[in-house]
């Protein structure tokens, strides 16, 4: 969450609670790798970024490829 943290300029506790958030609410996904969490949008995530016109839908991740890491408890 470091990385993101310091990309959107917020604290790695706001930025790791908004992740939860999205994980229960379907819309990002997430697996172990090694100590490392990696995050993704699910494809309803992605839909619905499209949808809003945040993001164009060719500038959005694969559902496959991670878009953020994270170590454990951070």
């Amino acid at each position: 969450m470091c990385d993101l943290a310091w990309i959107v300029g917020a604290s790695q506790n706001l930025v790791s609670h908004h992740a939860r958030v999205l994980r229960t609410a379907g819309m990002a996904a997430s697996r172990k790798d090694g100590k490392l969490v990696m995050y993704r949008l699910t494809d309803i995530g992605q839909a619905l970024l499209a949808m809003a016109g945040i993001v164009p839908p060719a500038a959005v991740p694969d559902a496959g490829r991670p878009v953020v890491s994270a170590a454990p408890g951070v």
